[in-house]
């Protein structure tokens, strides 16, 4: 039952009759201080204007957070969610409750599901289990300020000194490499996921954009639900071959030879 009127509720405590009206009356608030106090529902306090003031606190503390996240692990977690926040408007509450839908999906990828981050992971899970805009807006404003606090795990976004050259990285691509790395710690383990790493940090610094063209080659390949040795040995063999220099760090080769 909506909370207002009675009759049947939309996902969030009102039905949408109600809450746009509330909000046709009293959203002003998110970019004015100035409401007309006479509106006030029968339900004795605005809940347009509880709502208008709680997404406003979420976006202004997502862009914090994005600003304060820059060049540490949880940039990218931040941002992203700071750039899905910053699109939803209170007045149209089937968008909002799709757009909370998605914000949960978002959350649930972006953060890795490891033990550090359980708690985090709970609170967004507890998100479907509420009824009122007003909790689930609260709800999102708590999870949205503890990203910072979130525990990236190794490889997928950073890797400290290892990963801080292809975080920045112009002659490969990042993301195609974490998503190798990934696979591969699953696949081969974390010995030969890290060397994988500090191949791609030695092809970056020597600033040679074939062999970085050809790096990204072989992790397009390796991304694959059944990558080819073939294709896998021959793009390293060009790799080898375009820059000879790569011999240095035989090591780290050694170690991702499993791979092909």
């Amino acid at each position: 039952m909506c909370n207002y009127c009675g009759s049947p509720r939309e996902k969030y405590g009102h039905c949408l009759k109600c809450q746009n009206e509330i909000c046709e009356d009293c959203a002003a608030p998110l970019t004015s201080r100035i409401f007309n106090r006479s509106k006030v529902h029968k339900a004795g306090h605005c809940w347009g204007f509880r709502y208008s003031q709680l997404l406003f606190e979420i976006k202004e503390t997502s862009k914090s957070v994005c600003k304060q996240s820059k060049d540490t692990p949880t940039e990218e977690i931040a941002c992203t969610v700071q750039q899905e926040i910053e699109t939803w408007n209170i007045r149209d509450l089937e968008q909002i409750t799709r757009n909370v839908d998605n914000l949960i999906f978002v959350l649930n990828a972006k953060i890795p599901d490891i033990e550090s981050n359980k708690p985090i992971h709970d609170k967004i899970n507890n998100i479907n289990s509420l009824h009122d805009l007003g909790e689930v807006l609260g709800e999102i404003l708590i999870i949205v300020s503890c990203i910072p606090t979130v525990t990236v795990r190794e490889g997928d976004i950073y890797m400290g000194d290892i990963f801080k050259n292809i975080n920045n990285a112009t002659i490969i691509n990042k993301s195609i490499v974490k998503d190798s790395f990934n696979k591969v710690e699953k696949e081969h383990g974390e010995e030969v996921a890290k060397a994988l790493l500090q191949i791609g940090e030695f092809i970056e610094n020597s600033g040679h954009l074939p062999a970085g063209i050809l790096f990204d080659k072989f992790n397009e390949e390796l991304n694959k639900n059944q990558p080819e040795k073939a294709t896998l040995k021959k793009i390293w063999e060009g790799i080898e071959t375009t820059l000879p220099t790569i011999a240095t760090i035989s090591e780290m080769i050694a170690k991702i030879a499993p791979l092909f």
